[in-house]
């Protein structure tokens, strides 16, 4: 397929209007199955050489994150404070557990960090560290009134913490998993993510304000010209990323691609999609990013795209409304979570 639309020039500010959702979970040991749309919430893995569909599995009421441990589990995150271990070879889940209390809006972000623990964010406002070694709840602490999203260092044994409620970005060290350093953010974020491996630098979208990077080596934050994202990803390896902007109601919605030398991005380029673009991901060593855009009726449509030559290379859709998508084993696949939208 055809990259649809791309305008490249001066940098525009580019608004979006902000997110609303919410829905529900269960778990066990299931059988590859059939998504329906009817309610149920499920993971679709998809084959990136042609996007295909591998395979998908249902039961995960309340699923609202996704993370990548190694080439063989990937794990899903439920408000009903359930978490669970997916095997993608056997496509079973194969252990069912829980972590925290239940909570509407808890359970949404979740990550690897540089030390090998898995930190999610819980219940009321609780950070949680577990361990996929010993399968164990191995901390839990605060970090803020209303965490929102949750980033790893890119180089440092530390994660970011974003905040809804005071507008912070906070860093906690994974040695004692305590508060560090924190700066104001120029609005609230939707999500972060690492930005350069190379140096300690964390991206930072809003769904309802001004989207900016944050350069902790002087401490600076600096302006990314895009307005009301969803969400960002980012590439290992360079000063490449990509912001989605839902224009809800209208059909269509755009991503946008910046670049360059910083501290500047000095190039961009807007590339429109069909639906609401929600959710991104990035590939690595394969530079590449692939987008969740709801398409109403309970349809979510993924995009292919070059992180290079911004080409949309292929698409493919599933069933459902999309609260995450991330790249594993090594990404050659990619993970989409959607819950089921009752028509």
């Amino acid at each position: 397929m055809s990259r649809k639309e791309s305008t490249t020039g001066s940098r525009p500010r580019l608004r979006a209007l902000p997110l609303i959702c919410a829905l529900t979970l269960l778990a066990a040991c299931h059988e590859i199955a059939e998504y329906s749309s009817g309610g149920v919430n499920g993971v679709h893995i998809i084959d990136v050489a042609d996007m295909s569909l591998y395979g998908e599995l249902d039961g995960f009421e309340g699923g609202r994150a996704l993370c990548s441990v190694n080439n063989t589990t990937f794990l899903v995150a439920c408000n009903t404070g359930q978490l669970s271990t997916v095997d993608s070879e056997e496509l079973c889940v194969v252990r069912t557990q829980s972590v925290g209390l239940p909570f509407s809006s808890g359970y949404n972000s979740m990550i690897r960090a540089n030390n090998g623990s898995i930190y999610l964010i819980g219940a009321y406002g609780q950070i949680i560290e577990y361990s996929t070694v010993s399968s164990v709840v191995k901390d839990e602490f605060s970090a803020g009134p209303c965490p929102v999203s949750l980033a790893r260092s890119p180089g440092r044994d530390s994660i970011y913490v974003a905040d809804l409620s005071d507008g912070m970005l906070r860093e906690v060290g994974t040695l004692g998993n305590s508060i560090t350093r924190q700066i104001e953010l120029p609005a609230p974020a939707s999500s972060i993510s690492p930005f350069d491996d190379a140096r300690d630098m964390i991206l930072a979208s809003s769904a309802d304000g001004q989207c900016c990077y944050v350069n902790w080596a002087i401490p600076q934050l600096v302006d990314t010209e895009v307005e009301m994202s969803t969400d960002v990803a980012a590439l290992a390896d360079t000063a490449v990323a990509c912001f989605t902007l839902p224009f809800y109601g209208s059909g269509y919605g755009a991503v946008v691609l910046m670049s360059g030398d910083l501290v500047h991005f000095e190039e961009y380029d807007m590339v429109s999609l069909t639906g609401d673009p929600l959710r991104v991901c990035s590939t690595y060593p394969v530079r590449m990013f692939y987008i969740a855009s709801y398409l109403g009726d309970g349809i979510t449509r993924v995009y292919a795209l070059d992180a290079m030559t911004h080409d949309i290379t292929g698409t493919l859709e599933v069933s459902g409304y999309p609260w995450d998508i991330v790249s594993h084993r090594s990404g050659q696949l990619i993970v989409v979570l959607t819950t089921g939208v009752q028509g």
